[in-house]
């Protein structure tokens, strides 16, 4: 008998791995359930605890992606990305991870990663975000 045990996202220290799954889990989570909460930005999620899933627009191309988790020292940002759907018109150098499209501004890894993954909430690809985007933007005038 085989047994098969699940690696948590949070022991992984590979970025562009955990980037391919959790950044599009974190865009399927806010888009399905995103609202405007007080003091965050954009639209919010609150996941298990005091975790909060943020995004918001920069521009027509890019998103501002945030989490919060609590601390030791309070509720803190502990990822903070940019992500694009159109890496060729963007700096190589600063969006270095998926292909272009994610930039790390900070990242504090954690249990907040697994509480992630662990939603049952479908993700949302890079491009199925930002097409999304426009379909709901066309028909509500929200911004994300």
């Amino acid at each position: 008998m085989d047994i098969v045990q699940e690696c948590l996202i949070s022991k992984t220290r590979d970025r562009n791995a955990v980037l391919s799954a959790i950044v599009p889990k974190i865009l399927g989570i806010v888009r399905a359930r995103g609202r405007k909460l007080h003091d965050f930005g954009g639209r919010s999620v609150q996941l298990t605890g005091a975790i909060v899933l943020s995004a918001d627009a920069i521009d027509a191309h890019r998103l501002m992606v945030s989490v919060y988790d609590e601390t030791a020292s309070g509720i803190v940002k502990v990822l903070s990305l940019h992500v694009t759907d159109f890496p060729s018109a963007t700096d190589p150098n600063f969006y270095r991870y998926q292909g272009g499209r994610v930039a790390v501004l900070s990242w504090r890894w954690g249990r907040w990663e697994d509480a992630v993954m662990a939603d049952e909430t479908a993700p949302l690809s890079f491009s199925g975000l930002f097409v999304e985007r426009l379909r709901v933007n066309k028909q509500t005038s929200t911004n994300f």
